[in-house]
């Protein structure tokens, strides 16, 4: 495996921890260039054991405002990153892990200079209310203000959880004293949030990375592949990639073609109103991944698009549905993911979403 995709998802963790922290989760694509073979790891959060459907809820049962409900400590998920990175330098890491990580520590220890996305995030959860957590107001909101952006910015405590994680592995983050450490924080947010049930030490010492099939599909003369469900967007850029190709005939277009940019752009709208309505955790039932890619639905999506070029995109009836089971979605805008792909000189690839 590309020996810099640890290092890099730790330095991502210490400068973007908004998109990329160790209490995260991710997807993790592995090509293996000897054996040919495409594994894929799900690293992605769960809810807690004591979690309730009901928990992001009103009283009158309707969904609370995302700002709301992501401001809950019933919207904590158990972090499943340090658990994929250690699972995938088990089976494929080459440098010891210890010194994957140093870079990060470094840079904790010796600290950056914090970047403007990182800066607005940390103004926006400033504005979501953080004060029921010192240990994130302490490194984040010194004084109640961001760090400045013309100073280094050191995040010490972090550093020491890196070096703790380089010397006892991986699994530590879930048994021992970093579990301790979690439980007895998200413990703490039980007073000031009385329908929050807390955290068991089960969640941690329980959670175990998936393994899924890939999601895979032939188009323009390739068979591409991609993450499955609960990912959303690789089945995402698979439908937009299928509905540019019928948008742009068997001809195709140049890039220095204008209308070949229009295309794109509406290929990705109607998917993503697809992606947001259909895909979700697979756990809680059955998603219509290839009724989205039958040819016969993405001709006719490509029809309906060609034929109202400035209609708002809606969700389609994929092959097997003859219904909308759930109320449509509003759109937003997604700024809390970091992705990477690398390739090492053997052709060993790795396609990384945290």
């Amino acid at each position: 495996m590309p020996k810099a995709v640890f290092t890099t998802t730790a330095v991502l963790a210490v400068v973007e921890p908004q998109s990329s922290g160790l209490a995260g989760g991710g997807f993790l694509l592995h090509w293996e260039a000897k054996q040919r073979q495409l594994s894929v790891l799900d690293g992605r959060e769960v809810a807690s054991e004591r979690s309730r459907p009901t928990d992001l809820l009103d009283p009158a049962g309707d969904p609370l405002p995302w700002r709301q409900a992501t401001s809950k400590a019933n919207a904590i998920g158990i972090p499943g990153t340090v658990a994929l990175l250690w699972d995938a330098h088990q089976q494929y890491g080459r440098l010891p892990w210890a010194t994957t990580l140093q870079p990060a520590i470094r840079l904790a220890r010796d600290g950056f200079h914090p970047s403007p996305r990182l800066l607005r995030s940390l103004a926006m959860a400033q504005r979501l209310g953080a004060a029921h957590s010192t240990a994130f107001q302490a490194p984040y909101l010194p004084g109640g203000q961001p760090p400045p952006a013309d100073q280094r910015f050191r995040n010490p405590a972090l550093a020491r959880t890196l070096e703790h994680l380089a010397a006892q592995g991986g699994p530590s983050f879930y048994n021992g004293a970093l579990a301790r450490q979690i439980l007895q924080e998200i413990s703490a947010l039980q007073p000031q949030e009385p329908g929050f049930r807390g955290w068991t030490a089960a969640d941690l010492s329980a959670y175990a990375v998936g393994r899924r099939p890939p999601l895979c599909h032939n188009l323009l003369n390739h068979r591409l592949c991609t993450m499955p469900p609960p990912s959303s967007g690789g089945l995402a850029v698979l439908q937009t990639l299928a509905l540019l190709q019928e948008l742009n005939g068997p001809t195709g277009t140049s890039a220095s073609d204008p209308r070949s940019w229009q295309r794109l752009a509406q290929a990705q709208s109607w998917a993503d109103a697809d992606r947001l309505y259909w895909v979700r955790d697979p756990i809680d039932g059955a998603i219509p991944s290839r009724g989205l890619l039958d040819p016969a639905y993405i001709r006719a999506r490509a029809r309906a698009i060609q034929a109202s070029p400035t209609r708002r995109p809606t969700p389609g009836l994929p092959p097997g549905t003859t219904r909308y089971p759930f109320a449509l979605p509003k759109q937003g805008r997604e700024e809390g993911t970091s992705h990477l792909s690398i390739v090492d000189r053997q052709g060993n690839i790795a396609s990384y979403t945290s």
